[in-house]
């Protein structure tokens, strides 16, 4: 049996602790008039961001180079989700499933390399969009 160290193939291997991205997510959520407990369900991650599922419908998008979070609310919010799935492309594709068979596809735009002129950056900042399938 052949074992590799796994950078061929593309895996992300991290030995710090990431208790400083769970302080930035809060242990309970308000759901209108109720408090529900928030719990992780699932992970991915690429170079620059990971992408926590939880078992409230909302996804944490967590910028490693800033150290911010950004939350992302898929469409059924009471329906845990169970796989989170980052694709790397001209924008990053963020595709969360939840246990209804629900998938929602998140469409995070990059950010423009600094030394673009300012000509060609887009005048209005671009934003997330969301697609329900």
């Amino acid at each position: 049996m052949e074992v590799t160290s796994g950078a061929e193939e593309g895996f992300i291997r991290e030995w710090t602790p990431c208790s400083h991205i769970l302080n930035l997510i809060p242990p309970r959520i308000q759901n209108g008039l109720f408090s529900n407990e928030l719990c992780l369900t699932c992970v991915d991650a690429v170079t620059d961001y990971i992408a926590l599922g939880t078992n409230v419908g909302l996804v944490y998008w967590y910028d490693r180079k800033k150290g911010n979070i950004q939350r992302l609310r898929c469409e059924a919010t009471t329906t845990p989700i169970t796989y989170v799935k980052i694709v790397n492309t001209v924008d990053y594709m963020v595709g969360a499933g939840n246990a209804a068979g629900q998938v929602t596809v998140f469409q995070i735009p990059k950010e423009h390399p600094e030394n673009i002129p300012d000509t060609l950056k887009p005048k209005v900042e671009p934003k997330v969009e969301r697609l329900v399938l």
